[in-house]
């Protein structure tokens, strides 16, 4: 897998010079990575120039970075820019890194870095996660419009999925949860969500831990548990008390 950088911020400032009127078709183009359509717009050939390197500033990170550093950058450009050089000295032991300032999205989402994972040619080339900064994102919902600084990822789950598929690194059969956790009243739910975290983290690798959001009885839930193969179950009271019961496995 190879990790594409970008710098939202950075790239988004880049594109001031474009006059408003062309700015998003510019943008648009670039995120596409839309060569033609890039040289198809009506812009002056200074522009134009500025447009095609700007589509073209992906690469091995320190050539990227010093191509960048011979245009003409404003100090906050220039800030971001020594912020950037400053993370890609933090990731050199990462080789694969691919530094990308065309990767932008055509809406104003991220705010400052951002990634993509991009599967290796064996598995075929698809984009298996992204995320980035947004630190405007929450702002936007928040009653009285404050901001609060956020980062996130999402993983495509289905290119992902024909990665490690053609890669035969599927697993053959779904591991099986090792406890319960049953919130035995509806005031119990915060208890029983806490237990299962901590019983996450509890030994030196992640368990599968499962929570039940269906009231069932007692019965339904033993059984449901053994049909699942899950050996025991963790009953939670309002007071967050854990009572442990072993489940023998279901009759063949």
């Amino acid at each position: 897998m190879a990790p594409d950088l970008g710098e939202a911020d950075l790239t988004r400032s880049l594109l001031q010079p474009f006059p408003v009127s062309h700015r998003h078709a510019v943008r648009q183009a670039i995120a596409q990575l839309d060569r033609v359509g890039l040289s198809d717009l009506p812009l002056s050939p200074e522009l134009q120039a500025h447009a095609l390197t700007l589509l073209d500033l992906r690469g091995e990170p320190k050539q990227v970075l010093d191509q960048v550093s011979q245009l003409s950058l404003d100090p906050p450009q220039q800030e971001t820019l020594n912020t950037l050089r400053n993370l890609v000295d933090l990731l050199a032991t990462h080789p694969s890194i691919t530094l990308d300032l065309s990767l932008i999205q055509t809406f104003d989402y991220y705010t400052g870095i951002v990634f993509e994972v991009v599967s290796n040619a064996n598995a075929g080339q698809r984009v298996l996660g992204q995320g980035g900064r947004y630190d405007q994102l929450l702002g936007l919902y928040h009653p009285q419009g404050n901001s609060i600084p956020g980062i996130g990822f999402s993983l495509n789950i289905e290119q992902l999925h024909q990665a490690l598929l053609a890669m035969d690194r599927l697993p053959r059969q779904t591991s099986t949860s090792q406890c319960l956790v049953v919130a035995q009243t509806p005031s119990a739910l915060g208890p029983a969500f806490a237990h299962a975290q901590d019983r996450r983290w509890a030994s030196d690798r992640l368990i599968g831990i499962e929570v039940e959001l269906c009231h069932k009885s007692p019965e339904q839930t033993r059984q449901q548990a053994r049909d699942l193969r899950i050996p025991e179950i963790a009953w939670v009271n309002d007071q967050g008390s854990v009572t442990i019961e072993s489940l023998a496995p279901s009759s063949p």
